[in-house]
């Protein structure tokens, strides 16, 4: 296995739980990490990328933050696919002689972009081990049902998805609050074994 990644339901704490995982070693890590902004009722109100030594609790929303890539508005979620395409890119271009790089919540609406993907694909097949979570198929599905993301996202998720296991050697695990406990563990392994390189 090479590189490792979860998957499952929204807001049951896959990001947190491997945020937790590579707490103290998060200086090793490249990549970046997905973080939740919410109103004052907890209500989401968007996300915006950030490095993995960042605080990656849940923040107030405030539309000054960097690197917001979406956030609800009068008129729906609004992307801002340039956040990927700038600093996103820039967050993995600089993980060069990282033990590991954090690619936390991919397969979204990013996927639309030549740019970002062609960088996803070069980085997985970098020869850093990857660790992050994946939209699953039923996630993008909802979300291009209640944000009215394009259609092609599903298609451009499905094959990263299985570019990812057939072509660059990643497991898939199912998360799910049940078996926490068992995806620990596997994140941990994982983890341990990149750093020991």
């Amino acid at each position: 296995m090479k590189h490792l990644f979860l998957e499952g339901p929204v807001r049951t704490g896959k990001s947190t739980l491997l945020l937790e995982c590579i707490s103290d070693i998060r200086e090793y890590a490249g990549g970046f990490c997905c973080i939740r902004l919410t109103d004052s009722s907890g209500n989401v109100r968007g996300f915006r990328l950030a490095p993995p030594d960042a605080d990656y609790r849940e923040q107030p929303y405030d539309g000054s933050l960097p690197d917001i890539f979406l956030e609800s508005g009068p008129d729906g979620m609004k992307k801002h696919p340039e956040v990927f395409e700038t600093s996103g890119i820039d967050y993995l271009r600089k993980s060069t002689g990282k033990k590991f790089i954090l690619l936390d919540e991919i397969g979204g609406f990013e996927l639309m972009s030549s740019p970002v993907r062609s960088e996803y694909y070069r980085t997985l097949a970098s020869g850093i081990p990857c660790l992050g979570v994946i939209k699953s198929a039923a996630n993008t599905g909802t979300m291009i049902r209640r944000s009215g993301f394009a259609a092609e996202i599903a298609a451009a998720n499905a094959q990263l998805r299985r570019n990812l296991v057939t072509g660059f050697s990643a497991e898939i695990i199912e998360y799910s609050s049940a078996a926490s406990v068992s995806v620990r563990a596997a994140v941990n392994s994982f983890v341990d074994s990149v750093i020991s390189r």
